[in-house]
């Protein structure tokens, strides 16, 4: 579907990695931020954090299933 709206047909790891690479962390953390007031709007802050559960963070490595 993503690939739809922004008209591409495909995208490799590399392409992918290059272009991650590219925006600023403060976005994803942003993106991450508004994503968890959402959630606390909708559920309430208890409510809302135990259905988030543990939260783990993973880097490039982890997402392009490198080693």
């Amino acid at each position: 579907m993503v690939q739809k709206l922004v008209d591409l047909v495909s995208i490799s790891k590399s392409q992918l990695s290059r272009k991650l690479r590219d925006i600023p962390p403060e976005i994803f953390q942003a993106i991450f931020h508004h994503l968890v007031q959402q959630l606390h709007q909708r559920l309430g802050i208890t409510q809302g954090n135990k259905d988030l559960g543990e939260i783990n963070l993973i880097d490039k490595i982890n997402f392009l299933g490198g080693h």
